[in-house]
């Protein structure tokens, strides 16, 4: 599936932006003096990611997410869901905890890795050692029959500063099955909008070996005298359990 890579940055582009969406609508011009600062985020984590070769295991508590003007609290998830199987994995969230598996991907569901990445909307002269290699990525878990949530993503948020001055990290994890070593490289690029503000992309440099994967879309958001700096990275990591597993609300 072409752009999913673009996919998975604009979803942390929505959430890192959320915290200050809020602040910026919420804000009346009379109260912005009030606000002294956000808090940053409260509550999360406890999250397991287990990978070897041939298998995947995912596993941890849930949250569910509560902004407000002070920040980001990710709050326990109680229930239970279904998880919507993928290729040779299943699993569901009891009593909010997580437990998911899955081991080598049915070959069907395999794609090129042409097809299934697409680096080219921020970074010039991609290289892929060997473009024949076959792929299966997992960008989020789909929830079944819920009329709440939609999605359960593996995150980090962290956030600090006050309406005029703030820092902001989002990071989303990806896992990517190959069935043969290759390294992508590129160059990342660099923009600047004609009111000052700036996103640097760092290079792209990801080696990756035959089976699981995890893959780290890493975005750093500051923002200062109006204007603004974005750094975004793509890095290939060993999760720890400060990551949280996170449901996405439905949007109706």
């Amino acid at each position: 599936m072409k752009n999913k890579i673009k996919a998975i940055r604009s979803i942390a582009g929505i959430i890192v932006l959320f915290a200050v969406i809020i602040l910026s609508i919420s804000a009346c011009e009379e109260e912005k003096d009030s606000i002294t600062g956000m808090n940053g985020v409260t509550g999360g984590g406890g999250s397991s990611v287990s990978v070897q070769s041939g298998s995947l295991t995912l596993s941890g508590k849930v949250f569910t997410q509560e902004w407000a003007m002070a920040g980001l609290n990710f709050k326990e998830f109680k229930g239970n869901l279904n998880i919507k199987n993928i290729s040779a994995g299943s699993g569901s969230i009891s009593n909010g905890t997580l437990n998911f598996t899955i081991g080598t991907p049915n070959q069907s569901d395999m794609k090129d890795i042409n097809d299934e990445f697409d680096f080219s909307y921020y970074y010039d002269d991609v290289t892929i050692t060997d473009t024949s290699v076959k792929c299966f990525a997992i960008y989020n878990l789909e929830i079944n029959n819920s009329s709440d949530y939609d999605y359960l993503y593996l995150i980090k948020v962290a956030l600090s500063g006050n309406m005029s001055s703030y820092k902001q990290t989002f990071e989303n994890v990806t896992f990517v099955y190959l069935d043969k070593p290759v390294t992508i490289t590129g160059s990342g690029r660099t923009e600047t909008s004609s009111e000052g503000s700036t996103e640097i992309n760092a290079p792209l440099n990801l080696s990756f070996t035959a089976g699981w994967n995890v893959i780290c879309e890493k975005s750093e958001m500051e923002s200062s005298g109006g204007k603004g700096l974005l750094k975004r990275s793509l890095l290939k990591i060993t999760p720890n359990s400060s990551f949280t597993w996170s449901l996405g609300e439905k949007n109706y």
